[in-house]
């Protein structure tokens, strides 16, 4: 996010290295890494960077690999090795705001995929890294439960959406989703529903439709 002075990182990638993220910046100072949570493949290369990195209060644990997974693809990422602890760690709570470069940044707490999973909404945009997905472009749900470890309370998460002022939601796997709320209705009724709880897209075979 371009800031006066810098840019704001949401989320740092997989390779700890940066490779990629360090070309896109060309040279721009990083005023602050926001981490929407803890897993290595949104955080690898926030070490990277002298700026302060923030995360949720109850995902620290996960960065500094104390916490014990319930979900088995988490469980088996994180059996890969961790990511290099960032210098400057700054846990955050539900509502805290931060002001960067000029630009208000608010952290919305999303507990579900991991325990303190964190949005972070500025200025209408709403990045919810794995916390709230839109796999399709045109549904919202919480990511697969193969890698979330409560569901129910990624459901309850995602009903935050509600009573914010979103217009655009960027999530951290699949892109862009103008007007979420319009689609909000279809996935609070999908996480009351037991037999479609668990259902991602993105893990449905080719050419299987939503019922």
């Amino acid at each position: 996010v371009p800031v006066i002075d810098g840019v704001v990182l949401v989320d740092a990638g997989f390779d700890e290295k940066g490779e990629a993220l360090l070309a896109a910046l060309r040279g721009r100072r990083v005023l602050a890494v926001l981490l929407t949570h803890a897993h290595p493949d949104h955080r690898a290369a926030a070490h990277l960077f002298s700026a302060p990195v923030y995360l949720g209060r109850d995902d620290v644990p996960v960065l500094l690999g104390e916490y014990r997974y319930r979900s088995l693809l988490a469980a088996l990422g994180n059996g890969l090795g961790l990511p290099p602890v960032p210098r400057t760690l700054l846990p955050v709570d539900d509502g805290e705001v931060l002001m960067i470069g000029g630009r208000r940044f608010t952290a919305v707490a999303l507990p579900g995929h991991t325990p303190g999973s964190t949005g972070w909404l500025s200025e209408g945009l709403f990045f919810t890294g794995d916390a709230i997905q839109a796999p399709l472009g045109d549904a919202l749900y919480p990511a697969p439960r193969e890698v979330t470890e409560d569901m129910r309370a990624a459901y309850q998460s995602l009903r935050k959406l509600e009573g914010l002022p979103v217009r655009t939601l960027l999530d951290g796997h699949f892109g862009r989703l103008d007007d979420p709320k319009r689609f909000l209705r279809a996935a609070i009724a999908r996480g009351d529903d037991e037999d479609t709880l668990y259902e991602h897209p993105a893990l449905r075979p080719a050419g299987c439709a939503e019922p």
